[in-house]
């Protein structure tokens, strides 16, 4: 899978044929750069766009899940690497259902877990793992529902 893929007309190769190629980076799916404005040549804003650019240059193209992963975690240029990330409202980069009304969701979700947890006969321990995205609001909810 190419990452920003598009396709474009090689008219450079002698015949018109089309190719994938990478917008990031200009890389079509035999390898050659772009390098001219009309063949979408790309200045990255970054310093994580350039490694991605020479990462693909160096070994071709990326599968989603590591183009994600080098967006996501790359040592200090990933998103949730940088100690920037915002999650909430105001000034937010995005926000998740627990922000919006976390006592509700964690009330309901706590009422649920309860009755499973009946269904199984009250075996113990009974762990609940929450390991999603944001500030641990909807784990606490849901301790404080329990409590």
């Amino acid at each position: 899978m190419w990452i920003h893929c598009i396709l474009t007309k090689a008219e450079k190769f002698g015949k018109e044929r089309i190719l994938p190629a990478c917008f990031v980076c200009g890389i079509l799916a035999d390898k050659t750069f772009l390098n001219n404005k009309t063949d979408m040549a790309y200045t990255p804003f970054t310093p994580l766009q350039q490694l991605i650019i020479e990462r693909i240059q160096r070994e071709g193209p990326l599968t989603f899940a590591e183009y994600m992963r080098m967006a996501l975690y790359e040592p200090n240029y990933g998103y949730y690497m940088t100690g920037s990330t915002r999650i909430g409202f105001e000034g937010a980069d995005f926000f998740t259902s627990t922000d919006v009304s976390a006592t509700l969701f964690a009330n309901c979700l706590g009422r649920q877990l309860h009755q499973w947890w009946e269904k199984l006969g009250y075996r113990t321990p009974f762990v609940i793992l929450e390991q999603g995205a944001g500030r641990g609001n909807l784990a606490r909810g849901i301790q404080e529902w329990a409590a």
